[in-house]
């Protein structure tokens, strides 16, 4: 796809079936100038997924998702009377400091399922790294200007469903376990036109977060369904 203000974009994607399972993948890049000055966009998208079917009660699947965004520039904001004169241009402190920002990021995930007769069982686990810069439009007296972190989180998750009629009536009861980490490398220095300048604030900042839950579905008529539910969170800094 190409159009105006240098506007390209190409995608593919393909798919494949096995015994017993499946697959697919897809990517993009996209590339364009924009409408007004200082404002290019670069980025590139990728994602898959596997799946088998181990037995016939069991499924699993493994997933990906990757984007890399080298390049999304801030033209910011106008005044009236700078937009009459030219509604294309940038704001000039934008241009100076070079705003905009960086992201690069990839998830990996595992997904499994369990089905036999009334009882289902699904559990998951993900990896999240996450690197982030930006450069904003903050001149060095008024604060720091150019941010960056890398984060790792790492997650889990278990959920067991049952179906069944029980006292005569027809429920669900779904009991589970969430676990998630997060750990953030931050970085802030003063935007020297653009460049790093000063330190101004190093930090690692982690948190972990615990969750359990129950929930109870009862079908008391036809079309007539009553939910209750708990849950229990904790975060752990």
């Amino acid at each position: 796809l190409g159009g105006s203000f240098g506007l390209l974009r190409a995608s593919a994607q393909g798919d494949a079936r096995w015994d017993r399972g499946g697959g697919y993948v897809g990517a993009s890049w996209l590339q364009q100038d924009g409408y007004r000055d200082h404002a290019r966009t670069r980025n590139a998208h990728l994602s898959g997924k596997a799946q088998w079917n181990v037995s016939d009660t069991t499924e699993i699947s493994l997933l990906l998702q990757a984007l890399d965004a080298p390049q999304a520039q801030d033209p910011g904001g106008l005044t009236l009377e700078e937009v009459e004169e030219n509604r294309r241009s940038a704001r000039e402190r934008n241009v100076l400091l070079r705003a905009g920002e960086e992201v690069q990021q990839i998830r990996l995930g595992l997904v499994g399922s369990y089905e036999n007769g009334p009882h289902t069982v699904d559990g998951n686990l993900s990896l999240l790294y996450r690197n982030f810069f930006a450069r904003l439009p903050i001149l060095p007296q008024f604060g720091d200007g150019v941010v960056s972190f890398d984060r790792l989180s790492p997650a889990g998750g278990i959920q067991y469903q049952w179906n069944g009629p029980l006292l005569g009536w027809t429920q669900r009861i779904t009991t589970g376990l969430e676990v998630q980490y997060q750990n953030d490398d931050r970085r802030r220095w003063a935007n020297e036109e653009g460049e790093k300048g000063d330190l101004g604030l190093h930090q690692r900042e982690e948190v972990t977060s615990v969750g359990v839950f129950l929930r109870e579905d009862f079908a008391l008529l036809p079309g007539l369904e009553l939910t209750g539910g708990a849950r229990y969170a904790a975060l752990l800094s």
